[in-house]
């Protein structure tokens, strides 16, 4: 049983619930469209040609395929966000989700990156 000390304020629920819910960066292959995952999910560091080729998708499909996905996270997460009262935990939940984008922001330079090479 919970008592008074072992409860979350609704402030940690929240940014609990954000961070649970924060991109993964894993690609899941196959579930592009809405279709449901068909393979092995892998980090989306880890889609060089040879893991692509072990997924059964293709290295671009993949990395598209994850992006997107990581993207409408974002986007839902800024949705709860929204929908938050403007407190504490609201202002948590902005910070987290803006290092979450700069994290994505960074992956995608870094395939870029690696693409031109």
């Amino acid at each position: 049983m919970n008592g008074p000390d072992t409860q979350m304020t609704d402030h940690e629920h929240d940014v609990d619930k954000l961070e649970g819910d924060s991109h993964d960066g894993v690609a899941h292959a196959g579930e592009a469209n809405g279709e449901e995952a068909q393979g092995v999910d892998a980090p989306l560091g880890d889609l060089d040609d040879h893991g692509s080729v072990e997924l059964g998708v293709s290295p671009e499909i993949a990395v598209a395929d994850s992006l997107n996905r990581a993207l409408k996270q974002l986007r839902d997460d800024a949705d709860q966000i929204e929908q938050m009262p403007l407190d504490g935990a609201r202002i948590d939940a902005a910070e987290k989700l803006a290092e979450d984008a700069a994290a994505l922001d960074e992956e995608i330079g870094s395939i870029a990156r690696s693409d031109e090479s």
